[in-house]
């Protein structure tokens, strides 16, 4: 028996926004731990990131949300920053790689780092040059129903403008409702179900009306319409 997934409106747009947010990602995965020296100062306390942590792309600067750790620069002996935190060994928050200055920061210290060997910085230099790639609105792509995600079938971008589309037209085969923050149609006549944005980022993905197949047709039918 097949398995109908069906998500509410939340759930739409949580998808909509990691789908979008995959299609524009640059990012780079360390292969390996890394230890970085203070650059003001290289007998204070070095920065230390761990092998899986991921640098993604956001404008000149390539920043990971991970794991980190400072160590005594001699002894390699795990310490705390400053005096206010002195026995917190393990910190969690972003690391931060300046493209231009080739330099590391973290969000728990004020001190620049950066990599002797230069291994790391090495590998995550190609990305800097990296444009991140521009969201295409009228597509969604790599969502697969097995996995419980959402198929939807847009308007191409070499369809007509939909500003006469029927969901627009007041006429007794047009049934609208309005969700927070997309406005739905079931064109009862020829059985087709419609969505679009309403506001923030929707409305900016999903102008026009797009029709919804597989698990969003199901959900746009059972929590919308035959629900209510």
């Amino acid at each position: 028996m097949k398995k109908v997934v069906r998500l509410t409106e939340s759930d739409l747009v949580n998808l909509v926004k990691r789908i979008i947010s995959e299609q524009e990602e640059v990012s780079y995965t360390i292969k390996s731990n890394g230890s970085f020296e203070n650059a003001s100062n290289e007998t204070r306390p070095e920065l230390k990131i761990f092998k899986g942590a991921k640098f993604v792309k956001n404008g000149d600067v390539l920043v990971a949300n991970t794991k980190y750790q400072f160590v005594d620069s001699r002894t390699g002996v795990k310490i705390g920053y400053g005096p206010k935190d002195a026995l917190k060994f393990e910190y969690t928050g972003k690391v931060t790689y300046n493209c231009a200055k080739g330099k590391f920061t973290v969000n728990a210290s004020k001190s620049e780092y950066w990599e002797q060997n230069g291994g790391i910085t090495k590998a995550l230099a190609p990305f800097c040059k990296t444009k991140s790639k521009p969201s295409d609105p009228n597509v969604v792509k790599n969502v697969v129903n097995s996995a419980g995600k959402l198929p939807i079938k847009s308007v191409g971008s070499n369809a007509p403008k939909l500003s006469g589309h029927m969901c627009d037209q007041t006429t007794g085969n047009v049934k609208l409702f309005t969700g927070k923050s997309y406005k739905y149609c079931m064109d009862s006549q020829n059985q087709k179900y419609y969505f679009k944005g309403t506001q923030g980022e929707p409305l900016q993905k999903f102008p026009d009306w797009t029709e919804a197949t597989g698990s969003g047709l199901e959900s746009i039918k059972s929590k919308v319409f035959f629900d209510r």
